[in-house]
């Protein structure tokens, strides 16, 4: 099953950033608040990236049960905290603009220079969680 889906992402990878594309032309078409979406985009697009990646350590294992809990071994210090810090961050920007730049600390600390592909992003998230937060705090 997951390598069915693993293959149906790989291939269809493009048409599933069809909704993003629809929730960004919409944020410009209604003139609806663009720092306060493209933080949860971008967040929700390095979730997805990240479980994509893991996915790929499950497809060696023989059985659904070990490859089931492959998947949420690989996630429990990635894509599960992030998507944490995600939730709490809809209603509390700063707490998630603070989540995200430590989320990022984090993954450099433990996972080394290569790490740098996923904390940019994580440190881009958090402040741009930071920047909407000093926004609304201002008006």
């Amino acid at each position: 099953m997951l390598d069915f889906l693993s293959g149906l992402i790989s291939s269809f990878g493009p048409l599933l950033l069809l909704p993003v594309f629809i929730v960004i032309a919409i944020v410009f078409r209604k003139k609806i608040k663009l720092l306060y979406w493209v933080p949860r985009i971008l967040a929700i697009l390095l979730i997805i990236t990240m479980a994509m990646i893991s996915m790929d350590s499950v497809s060696y294992e023989p059985t659904l049960g070990q490859k089931i809990n492959n998947f949420f071994m690989n996630n429990i210090w990635t894509s599960i905290p992030l998507l944490i810090i995600l939730i709490i961050s809809w209603k509390y920007e700063l707490v998630g603009g603070i989540g995200f730049l430590l989320a990022g600390l984090f993954f450099i600390k433990s996972f080394g220079v290569l790490a740098f592909v996923v904390a940019i992003p994580a440190f881009l998230i958090g402040i741009l969680f930071i920047i909407n937060w000093l926004k609304k705090r201002k008006n």
